[in-house]
């Protein structure tokens, strides 16, 4: 399964704020953006095989996979006449 939710996008003036990875502080009344990525895969293999089969008993032996991965990427640009016009694009992944 792949699900992608790419383009998400908002504008809005925000006030005074601290972004992680900005590294500079948004003064209030700064023209902000952001947009966010988000991808997820998710793959399982399964597999199974009988291994007793009798009139009074049956015994299974299951055994599988799963393969899970998901990433974000987040831009945000802000511009005011204290900062100029700042961006910065924060990207991580999870694997397991």
């Amino acid at each position: 399964m792949f699900t992608d939710t790419s383009n998400s996008e908002a504008r809005c003036p925000l006030p005074a704020m601290q972004l992680p990875g900005l590294g500079v502080t948004i003064p209030p009344g700064a023209s902000t953006a952001a947009y966010l990525d988000s991808r997820q895969l998710s793959a399982t293999l399964l597999g199974g095989y009988r291994l007793v089969d009798d009139d009074r008993i049956t015994f299974d032996m299951l055994a599988g996979a799963r393969f899970w991965h998901i990433s974000n990427r987040v831009s945000v640009h802000a511009s005011h006449p204290l900062i100029s016009h700042t961006r910065e694009t924060i990207k991580k992944a999870l694997a397991g």
